[in-house]
């Protein structure tokens, strides 16, 4: 029944996917061109790596042909990819013991920097979970620290806990992404077959959310200990990657202990942007600072923060240097939730707000009356009571509360931004939580920035009131005088995006809101001075 729940889900993450490749004709005539190599590139595949334990890999080496002549060393850096099967470590069938293979990693690192051809300066280079393997082997759990070798790595988005990031966000299990990332890439790794592994494991991989539906040991030995990162880091924090590798990013930038970070931010196709002149011009100059030793070239007088702030979809308000995240100069407004929508001051009296769960939403619009700009992580205040209808049976104990911003233009008219897998009819930002999983993680949150703890369930009771902090996705959003916000509150998904699809077992009861001086539900947003 697992692997049947989980082709299920399969299909219809894949589904949209396949629609955008059949109508723009990409499945049949891809728009891919194939240059020969330069002719300086001594291209040399499938070269045999032994680690200490025996293990082989394999890899594809590029050298420069006059580095060869000249027997001159040069500095490697590594884009951890397999072109194919036999270039992976394949995956154990117990799912307790996976990790991103960082020993293994560390491993191929040293053994880079000891080839002859290398002068033992080793950088790091990749995207998605090519960047979530450079936060663990920054900061190896294994040998307690980053290879000797290694200068400086470029994770270009990435998430760094699993369970927090994309698993169970808010406490609401993801059961889309997770399972288009089993058929994709986990079964075709797999040692043995997937039945074994279920099996094995008395579930798949997502079903392991079911043996360990809280945070725990299990899943933290997942996450990246990124605040051990001392390394210099070039990170990728993008606002259009909000269901995957946005938080991550951002949380590995602020909390890691490196001397040297930065993060580029921005709001487009995560690919595109990667392969852009602009980003593999900045890289270089990254990579010549930190792997060759130019500390000279300029690099270091780059500002900590490249942001990007987006109007619309396609149009790139500005582009500018920051020295901080959270930006110094932001103002953390409350906009307050009442009848008449979002205002900057209290409703005048005591008022409910309800939705049905199942097909029920409420929405919030407040005006801009000047130019304005929205930079940096939001968060809702809820107030709510969960009623069910006259005999309901179970009585209900549980919201699953979704929450999205929407930009609208002057005649009220959706503006819409770039997403995530292609998806390009995405809002402002979006956020998750389940009731009863409201428990905040004391240490990591912040004033503007709420952390779900994940390590407690705690059901409501009837006529229980409850607070419920919700944190929505880092973005940065211009607004010209007498455009508007709207802020939607569903028990359902209000941002439909595949392969992201969350479980909701959401019944026939009610969400109530109570909104007033005593219970101050609010929008918290960063505004910028202009």
């Amino acid at each position: 029944m697992d692997e049947l729940r989980q082709a299920s889900n399969f299909w219809y993450s894949l589904r949209p996917l396949l629609s955008r490749a059949v109508t723009t004709c990409q499945i049949f005539n891809p728009q891919c061109t194939l240059v020969p190599a330069d002719s300086d590139i001594l291209c040399q595949y499938d070269v045999g790596v032994v680690l200490p334990d025996g293990t082989k890999l394999l890899a594809n080496v590029f050298r420069s042909r006059r580095a060869e002549e000249d027997s001159r060393k040069v500095p490697v850096v590594i884009h951890p990819l397999a072109a194919t099967e036999a270039g992976k470590i394949e995956i154990d069938n117990s799912v307790a013991s996976w990790d991103p293979k960082v020993w293994a990693y560390y491993e191929a690192i040293e053994w880079v920097a000891r080839q002859p051809w290398c002068d033992g300066a080793v950088g790091l280079n990749g995207v998605s979970f090519l960047a979530i393997t450079q936060f663990h082997v920054a900061a190896c759990r294994h040998y307690g620290g980053p290879p000797p070798a290694l200068k400086c790595i470029v994770p270009w988005e990435g998430l760094t806990d699993p369970y927090q990031d994309s698993i169970c966000p808010g406490g609401i299990e993801d059961a889309g992404f997770l399972t288009f990332w089993w058929h994709t890439e986990v079964k075709p790794a797999l040692t043995g077959s997937a039945a074994d592994f279920i099996k094995d494991n008395d579930a798949s991989v997502a079903g392991m959310l079911v043996k360990h539906p809280l945070m725990n040991t299990y899943w933290r030995e997942k996450a990246a200990p990124v605040d051990d990162i001392e390394l210099p880091m070039l990170v990728c924090g993008s606002f259009s990657d909000h269901c995957l590798h946005t938080q991550g990013s951002f949380r590995a930038f602020t909390r890691a202990r490196s001397r040297h970070k930065w993060i580029y931010t921005h709001r487009g196709g995560k690919w595109d942007v990667f392969y852009s002149p602009e980003v593999q011009h900045l890289t270089k100059q990254f990579m010549d600072c930190f792997v060759k030793g130019e500390s000279n070239n300029g690099f270091l007088s780059h500002p900590p923060v490249t942001l990007e702030v987006r109007s619309s979809r396609d149009v790139i308000h500005e582009r500018r240097g920051e020295k901080a995240w959270p930006l110094p100069g932001v103002t953390w407004s409350k906009l307050r939730l009442g009848p008449s929508g979002l205002s900057r001051s209290n409703p005048e009296k005591s008022t409910e707000l309800c939705y049905e769960c199942t097909n029920g939403q409420v929405s919030f619009d407040f005006r801009f009356d000047q130019d304005t700009e929205l930079t940096g992580e939001m968060k809702l205040r809820l107030w709510v009571e969960v009623r069910g209808k006259p005999g309901q049976s179970p009585v209900p104990n549980d919201l699953f509360l979704f929450t999205a911003v929407d930009k609208r233009d002057v005649k009220g008219k959706p503006v819409r931004f770039h997403g995530s897998v292609g998806f390009t009819d995405d809002w402002v930002t979006r956020g998750f939580c389940r009731a009863s999983r409201r428990e905040l993680d004391q240490i990591h949150s912040k004033p503007w920035l709420p952390v779900s703890s994940g390590i407690s369930d705690q059901p409501l009771r009837p006529g229980e009131i409850v607070q419920v902090d919700i944190a929505l996705y880092p973005s940065s959003t211009f607004f010209s005088a007498g455009e508007s916000i709207r802020l939607v509150i569903s028990g359902q998904e209000i941002i439909r995006n595949p392969p992201y699809h969350k479980k909701v077992a959401a019944g026939p009861e009610k969400c109530v809101m109570h909104v007033d001086g005593k219970y101050d539900s609010f929008l918290l947003v960063p505004e910028s001075s202009l």
